[in-house]
């Protein structure tokens, strides 16, 4: 599990300053001198559903803050109730046996809100796409998704200043979140046929809860090509130089999931995909749910702030 040295940010006011900014950039959308009717239209409609969105996602960013609250607390009363040397054998009796039911039930109510957010996140990105093609003059702007605005400024087909100024300021965002948010909704959660296990994990700290999809416990990749050496390339500099038996690198799943953590510092289009097909493929352990809750909500608030300058 990864590790985590500050405490979560404050997630509400988050949302609060992402409702400000949907408000600003409508006001900014009504007033533009450029903007057809129709698009004016058009984008204030979906800036309307994005502001439903971004409500959602801060409701389910705020379960999952109380839930995982409430799991550390029933962690710290069953560490506090453990002997000395372990649990005797056999079933859990008294208080442990319910500390055991509550957190097993809470730590499922954590996994399905963390997907929720993955589906919602995504809902949002989508909505904010088409905010961005109806106002920014992109065309086509109906057909636009996420998925498909991220592959176009990728492959080089959007020449428009407007458009490529909001890439070059956000590409980074962009990047992970396309990576870490649609790839794992679409591959198991809404699309879920592989022969693997799906579950969560999370440290006693109280820092990091996160989601899994891996091989049956115990196994490793069924793919031997798969290994340390050949993803450790796309790792960044200081984890690369990290030593041969740390625990970060001594298995391609623990670097795989740094590489997918930090995915947008792969400058390559083509090692990117390569990285996304190997995680369809083998499955992998996400980001905590605060660093994705992060990532999406300071990546929506900074770049409507930048596309409201752009609206003329």
């Amino acid at each position: 599990m990864e590790g985590s040295a500050t405490s979560p940010p404050d997630f509400n006011e988050m949302v609060q300053d992402c409702l400000a900014q949907w408000h600003a950039l409508g006001e900014s959308i009504r007033s533009s001198s450029q903007l057809s009717e129709q698009r004016k239209a058009s984008a204030n409609f979906h800036a309307s559903v994005a502001v439903e969105r971004t409500n959602d996602v801060g409701r389910i960013i705020g379960r999952l803050t109380n839930g995982f609250f409430a799991l550390m607390e029933v962690v710290r009363e069953q560490e506090q109730l453990r002997p000395p040397d372990g649990w005797p054998p056999g079933p859990l009796q008294g208080r442990a046996h319910d500390l055991w039911w509550q957190g097993n039930s809470l730590g499922i109510y954590l996994k399905m809100d963390f997907e929720s957010l993955y589906l919602f996140g995504e809902i949002l990105l989508d909505q904010w796409s088409l905010v961005v093609a109806y106002a920014l003059q992109k065309s086509r702007a109906r057909e636009t998704s996420f998925h498909s605005l991220v592959a176009e400024f990728e492959e080089g087909e959007i020449t428009s200043p407007l458009l490529c100024a909001l890439w070059k300021r956000y590409n980074s965002d962009m990047i992970w979140l396309h990576a870490n948010m649609r790839v794992y909704r679409n591959t198991f959660i809404t699309h879920f046929d592989a022969p693997k296990q799906r579950g969560y994990g999370y440290d006693h700290g109280g820092t990091e809860f996160q989601l899994s999809v891996v091989q049956h416990v115990g196994q490793e990749f069924e793919d031997p090509q798969i290994t340390v050496s050949k993803l450790l390339p796309y790792t960044p500099h200081w984890f690369q130089h990290l030593p041969q038996k740390h625990y970060l690198r001594n298995s391609p799943r623990n670097v795989l999931q740094m590489v997918l953590s930090t995915i947008d510092s792969v400058q390559d289009y083509q090692d990117r995909r390569t990285i996304l097909g190997i995680v369809r493929k083998v499955g992998v352990i996400t980001p905590s749910f605060h660093t994705v809750a992060e990532r999406l909500l300071k990546f929506v608030d900074g770049s409507i702030t930048a596309i409201t300058s752009l609206v003329k």
